[in-house]
């Protein structure tokens, strides 16, 4: 039992911004105060059977989403001598998801098998999130099931920060996690998705390949749970802003091969507030292969990167530091 409590332990402190922020997935809560409340009970119920406190920045984090007592009947559950804390687990192949954190980003990959956590149409989406907990792109969430059209959004992929054929919804499917990587070929009909995302102390690079067997129309898609502005473009290539004054600032460097419309949308904002209109992008073009690649870091991380291009089997970044960093396609 002990075991089995500890791998629980060691999956909510993996996944968890370095804030102890704990993302939203699948038709997870984005953000309500019952939900907060109980997370705070499962960090008291951990410090008491495990050394440290291993969910001590989880329960700050849900300190700030509720500020309901804990129950006086928590104390003195476990009386033996605390046990050694299980280490924080960031790779889950059999759930589908991948954490990885580079360069002040904290990042999730969703590449899973179809109905973890009630399933949603976005294999292969990528969650991104501050030091601080500010949800740059999350998962938006799930409204209450009463809502129907607005349940039926939040599920959607038009929702998520995934890939779409055609303009047309994923169908639910499964996707396998490989390391680093993602795939998922069961979306669309004659249609392979990959997704890798590399680590580097200065940036954090997203590489998504879509390949079809006849010329499709592939897109990309960017879902900012925060302010986004796009404040360069260009054929090729574009960069984004991501934030506001109150918040940690995110950049991002795009660049695409061959060359791709990138076309600022509306969406809905996250599932707590549906009402909130949220800038976001899908990035098009129309043929048998696109390579969307994007490059973030925190606004803060030195040095920053400057530009991103792609020839046909490489990524070229080019930092300001004057050095160029090159990375492989893959796929």
């Amino acid at each position: 039992m002990a075991a089995v409590l500890g791998a629980m332990v060691s999956a909510l402190a993996g996944v968890a911004a370095p804030d102890g922020t704990l993302p939203a997935l699948h038709d997870g809560a984005y953000r309500r105060e019952a939900q907060a409340a109980e997370i705070g009970e499962v960090a008291a119920l951990a410090a008491q059977l495990f050394a440290g406190a291993p969910l001590k920045s989880v329960a700050r984090a849900a300190e700030r989403d509720s500020a309901a007592p804990l129950p006086g009947d928590l104390d003195g559950w476990f009386a033996g001598f605390p046990l050694p804390a299980p280490p924080p687990r960031h790779t889950f192949p059999d759930a589908g998801f991948a954490v990885f954190r580079s360069a002040g980003v904290h990042a999730l990959l969703d590449a899973g098998p179809h109905g973890g956590g009630h399933g949603h149409q976005d294999k292969l989406s990528l969650y991104l999130y501050a030091d601080d907990g500010t949800a740059w792109q999350p998962d938006s969430g799930q409204v209450p099931y009463a809502h129907r059209n607005l349940r039926r959004h939040y599920a959607s992929t038009f929702a998520h920060p995934t890939f779409r054929v055609d303009g047309t919804e994923q169908r639910p499917c499964d996707a396998v996690l490989d390391g680093d990587t993602g795939r998922c070929e069961q979306a669309y009909d004659g249609v392979t998705a990959t997704r890798r995302v590399v680590t580097d102390r200065r940036y954090l690079l997203d590489i998504l390949v879509l390949e079809a067997a006849t010329e499709r129309r592939l897109t990309a898609q960017l879902r900012p749970g925060t302010d986004l502005d796009v404040v360069a473009r260009g054929p090729d290539r574009a960069r984004t802003v991501w934030g506001d004054g109150e918040s940690a600032v995110l950049t991002g460097c795009h660049a695409s091969r061959p060359q791709a419309e990138f076309t600022v949308v509306t969406h809905p904002g996250p599932a707590d507030d549906p009402a909130l209109s949220r800038q976001g992008v899908d990035w098009s073009l129309t043929g048998r292969r696109a390579v969307f690649v994007s490059v973030y870091q925190s606004a803060e991380t030195a040095p920053p990167v400057r530009r991103v291009s792609l020839s046909e089997r490489t990524v070229h970044i080019d930092l300001a530091d004057g050095t160029v960093a090159t990375h492989p396609i893959g796929a």
